[in-house]
């Protein structure tokens, strides 16, 4: 499923993706939606790939579409549409069993549910959790395709809940993730991504005494000079701890910080670690939804440990051990 944001090169997306997928393509209103949807709709010819338009009912027949998916807040108009165009594929999204329900009255063949995981995404709910997803499959009519925070480690979750498939976003970006040791001169580049991430930021004499330190091990991902995401982790004998891990805001939700705290994991572990600590601010789900679908498990809180404009928050203390 593309997002302007998200998947922002959605074409190179579509040529990488196996035969025998479907491609959902969500425009959002973008000016060049018609050109786009044109040469994705050659792509998955090309392919082999199912090419479905979100919503827009008049460009997936102009472009010839396999078919549309409707949100939920529009499902409403999905008999019609199922009416209308009986050839097509036609796919709802559903947030509750209601909805699921509201996509197997009208007709339609399939319905996406989100979020089953904990996502990125800014849009993104509560997780339903595996429990709830297989009640919901097993009272659905129609096939169920999970959505929201899939990857690799996610999806083996799912053996025997019964979904029929798995969609993703961020999941199918295309970047850069090759990460790289940094030096002193990423020190202005690390002070300003960490004072447009946290308040106060740290200092670049705090970046330039990281990168000195031999216990310290500062990784980052660096495309064209700039820098995208850095990560700084300490290791003392056996125990490592992330310091700070953070990603450009234009580039997030895009996996870079998954491959930033998968590289500084394995630094770690030939370093001879075997546990990894960190925390988090209570009010960040983007970070806990990235560490606990990477395997890390709550240990611990400090009350009002982060400042805020508004007060103070707590800090989730979180675990992994690596060997």
């Amino acid at each position: 499923m593309s997002d302007p944001v998200r998947t922002p090169d959605v074409l190179t997306v579509a040529r990488n993706l196996p035969k025998g997928a479907a491609l959902i393509y969500r425009h959002f209103g973008a000016d060049d939606r018609e050109g786009i949807a044109k040469q994705l709709r050659a792509i998955s010819t090309k392919s082999g790939l199912q090419f479905l338009v979100g919503q827009d009912v008049a460009l997936a027949k102009l472009v010839g579409a396999d078919g549309v998916h409707i949100p939920e807040r529009d499902l409403v108009a999905a008999k019609s549409i199922r009416e209308q165009h009986p050839d097509w594929i036609v796919t709802g999204a559903a947030h509750s069993l209601d909805a699921v329900l509201e996509c197997a009255a009208a007709g339609l063949d399939a319905c996406i549910v989100s979020p089953v995981f904990a996502s990125d995404s800014i849009s993104a709910g509560d997780p339903l959790g595996i429990m709830k997803l297989t009640e919901m499959v097993k009272a659905a009519p129609i096939p169920i395709i999970a959505l929201g925070g899939i990857n690799v480690e996610t999806a083996r979750q799912l053996s025997g809940t019964g979904v029929a498939g798995l969609a993703g976003v961020s999941g199918f970006a295309v970047f850069d993730t090759h990460t790289v040791s940094l030096s002193t001169k990423h020190v202005a580049q690390m002070a300003q991504l960490h004072g447009l991430e946290f308040t106060p930021g740290w200092p670049q004499s705090d970046f330039a005494e990281h990168l000195a330190a031999q216990t310290d091990d500062v990784l980052g991902i660096v495309s064209r000079g700039k820098l995208k995401g850095f990560v700084i982790a300490r290791t003392s004998v056996d125990q490592a701890e992330i310091l700070t891990l953070l990603v450009d805001q234009t580039h997030k939700r895009a996996g870079l910080g998954r491959a930033l705290l998968q590289a500084a994991e394995n630094k770690i572990c030939k370093r001879g670690a075997d546990i990894m600590f960190l925390d988090v601010a209570a009010d960040n789900p983007a970070a806990i939804g990235l560490y606990e679908n990477a395997g890390y498990a709550r240990c611990g809180l400090r009350p009002g440990y982060y400042r805020r404009a508004r007060g103070r928050v707590a800090a989730i203390l979180y675990r992994k051990h690596l060997t």
